[in-house]
C-alpha cells in the first residue's frame, strides 16, 4: 500500500468551515504521486515547491504520518521552522489526526508518556519526534524519515553546519534505500541572479525550496485542454482578463486561463477534471497524443523498434498519401525511383512498396556494400546516385517511372529527375535544400509533393489518428516476417564518445539504414 493509498482507505478530516468527511484523491490528484514517491525504495529525498492552501502538507506529511503509525511503521521527525510552529503543528496536525482518524488514534500507545506535544509513540514501535533547526536537533539520533514543513521559513546555514536539509538528510543515511528526506514549502526566496537563462524545469538561482528543487528530476504538472486535449504547464502568462471590467476585482471576475494550443477559454469549473486528467513530467519528457503512438512490434527488442516510427510514418505517408502510388499515372511505367535507397527512410520505403503496392521498385545505391543492402530489403533495380540517373533509368527498358521519392540531395538531381519521370508523374521529396528551381518540371506537368511526419500533430489535423495506425499496421507487418528492422548499427550506450561515433559516421555520408544508441 502507498501513501496515497491510505489516506484514500483510511484518514478522515474535521476542519468546520473547510472540509469535513473522507480524504478523496481525486480533490488534489496532482498530491499522488509526490505522495507515493515517499514510500518508494528508488529516491532518498523530496523536495516539493508548491502554492499555500494546496494540500501539500497535509498529503505529504501528515498522510505520511499515518500511513508510518498504522501501516509501515518507521521514526519519524518533522521539522518545523521554529519550536512554536513545532508546537502548533504537533496540535492542530497531528492531535487532529488522532482525534478524527481513528485507525491512527488506536494506533497510539495508551500510557501518560506516549503522547505529548513533541513525542508520539506507536503500538507499531514507530516514534514520532516534532522539533525544529537548530544545530542539536539537527545532529544525533537516526532517523528513517524526516520531513521539513515550510522550508523556506527556516535559514539557510543552521548554525554554521549547513543547510536544514541536508543536515536532516545525514541522520537518514544508516536506513540505506528505506530512507527519505522530505522538504516541501511554498516559495519565497528572491531571485539571486536575473541574467543567468533558465531552461526546461529549472527554477531561476535562489535558495530554499527551489534550490532543492533544482537538485532533482524537476517534475511538473501538466493537464490538458478541455477543447483540443493538448497537455501544458499552467502558468501566469495563460491568464487572461477583461482590461475594461472596471475595478481590479471586477477584472478579477472575469479571468480565465487561455489554452496555448487552441485558445480554447478555460474557466474555473473546468480545472477539477482537468486536474483528475494531469500527470507530473520530468525535465526533458514530453506527452505525446495517444492518437500518433502505435504498438511496439513484438518480435523486436527495443533498439531494433527504436529505429522504425520515425521513418515508417515518413515512408508509408510519402507513399501512400503525398504520392498516392495506388492511382497509376496514365501511360506511366508502374515504377517508382526512391533516391538514397540505402539510408533510414528509403530502406522503409523499398520494403512498405514491395509488401503494399505492385510496383516495380528501383532503388539508387553507390557501394557494393549498400547495393547490397537494399537488393536484400527488396529493391527490384538498384542504380548508382553518383551517376546520371536519366541514363540508368532508360537502359532498364522499363520505361519512364510515374513516382520519384526523393529522400537526399533533390536540388543536384532534380534536371535528371525532370528527364526520367513519365508525364504527369509524380515527385515527392523530404530533404530541405536551400534551393530548389523546379521549373524543369513544368513541360512535364509534374506534381511536388513535400513530406514531413509532423503535420499532422503540428497542426492537430483531422485525420491524426492515422499515425498511429500506421505504426500498428507497420507492427502487424515486422511480425508477420515480411518487414524487417532498418537498424544497421547500434552504437551501444547513450554516452558523449558514442554520439561522437554516431555522427561521425553520419557525416562521412556511409552510413545504411538507422544508427540506434541505448541506454545510459
Amino acid at each position: 500500500m502507498t501513501v496515497s493509498e491510505w489516506a484514500q482507505a483510511d484518514r478522515y478530516i474535521n476542519q468546520p468551515g473547510a472540509y469535513v468527511g473522507d480524504w478523496d484523491n481525486n480533490t488534489t490528484p496532482y498530491m499522488v504521486e509526490p505522495a507515493d514517491e515517499l514510500s518508494s525504495t528508488r529516491f532518498k529525498g523530496m523536495a516539493f515547491a508548491g502554492p499555500a492552501q494546496c494540500a501539500k502538507t497535509d498529503a505529504l506529511i501528515v498522510n505520511w504520518i499515518g500511513y508510518s503509525a498504522t501501516t509501515d511503521p518507521q521514526d519519524m521527525i518533522v521539522y518545523s521552522p521554529t519550536f512554536t510552529a513545532a508546537r502548533d503543528f504537533s496540535m492542530r496536525r497531528v492531535d487532529r489526526l488522532h482525534r478524527h482518524t481513528k485507525e491512527v488514534g488506536a494506533a497510539l500507545v495508551k500510557s501518560k508518556d506516549a503522547d505529548n506535544k513533541f513525542d508520539k509513540h506507536y503500538s507499531n514501535g514507530m516514534m514520532l519526534s516534532l522539533s525544529y533547526p537548530s544545530v542539536t536537533e539537527l545532529a544525533g539520533k537516526p532517523v528513517g524519515r524526516v520531513a521539513l514543513t515550510d522550508y523556506d521559513r527556516m535559514d539557510d546555514d543552521i548554525g554554521g553546519d549547513g543547510s536544514a536539509y541536508d543536515l536532516a538528510s545525514k541522520r537518514t543515511t544508516t536506513f540505506g534505500s528505506f530512507a527519505m528526506c522530505l522538504a516541501e514549502s511554498s516559495p519565497s526566496r528572491e531571485i539571486t541572479d536575473y541574467k543567468k537563462v533558465v531552461t526546461g524545469h529549472a527554477a531561476p538561482p535562489t535558495t530554499g525550496i527551489l534550490a532543492l528543487y533544482n537538485r532533482g528530476d524537476r517534475r511538473r504538472w501538466y493537464w490538458p485542454c478541455p477543447d483540443c486535449g493538448s497537455y501544458f504547464e499552467g502558468r501566469w502568462e495563460h491568464i487572461r482578463w477583461d482590461p475594461d471590467a472596471g475595478s481590479n476585482l471586477d477584472k478579477a471576475a472575469t479571468a480565465f486561463m487561455e489554452c496555448p494550443h487552441c485558445a480554447h477559454k478555460i474557466t474555473q469549473t473546468q480545472r477539477r477534471a482537468m486536474n483528475i486528467a494531469g500527470c507530473w513530467l520530468k525535465d526533458g519528457q514530453r506527452i505525446v497524443d495517444d492518437r500518433i503512438v502505435g504498438h511496439k512490434p513484438e518480435s523486436l527488442d527495443w533498439a531494433q523498434a527504436a529505429a522504425m516510427p520515425l521513418t515508417s510514418i515518413t515512408a508509408w505517408e510519402t507513399l501512400l498519401d503525398r504520392l498516392d502510388v495506388r492511382k497509376p499515372v496514365p501511360g506511366a511505367a508502374n515504377a517508382i525511383l526512391i533516391i538514397g535507397g540505402a539510408g533510414g527512410v528509403g530502406s522503409i520505403a523499398i520494403q512498405l512498396a514491395r509488401q503494399l503496392t505492385d510496383l516495380t521498385v528501383i532503388a539508387t545505391a553507390s557501394r557494393d556494400e549498400t547495393r547490397g543492402w537494399v537488393e536484400d530489403l527488396g529493391a527490384h533495380h538498384v542504380i548508382d546516385h553518383r551517376k546520371p540517373l536519366a541514363d540508368q533509368v532508360a537502359a532498364l527498358g522499363l520505361g519512364a517511372p510515374g513516382f520519384v521519392f526523393s529522400t537526399t540531395h533533390t536540388d543536384e538531381h532534380v534536371a535528371e529527375i525532370a528527364t526520367l519521370i513519365a508525364p504527369q508523374g509524380r515527385l515527392a521529396l523530404i530533404d530541405d535544400p536551400e534551393t530548389l528551381d523546379i521549373s524543369p518540371l513544368k513541360q512535364k506537368s509534374i506534381s511536388v509533393h513535400w513530406e514531413l511526419m509532423y503535420t499532422r500533430s503540428l497542426f492537430q489535423t483531422a485525420d491524426m489518428a492515422e499515425q498511429g495506425r500506421i505504426l500498428d499496421e507497420v507492427a502487424r507487418l515486422v511480425d508477420a516476417g515480411t518487414v524487417k528492422t532498418t537498424l544497421a548499427e547500434n552504437f551501444g550506450r547513450i554516452d558523449a564518445a558514442n554520439l561522437r561515433k554516431a555522427h561521425a559516421r553520419i557525416e562521412s555520408h556511409t552510413a545504411k539504414g538507422k544508427i540506434v544508441l541505448e541506454g545510459f
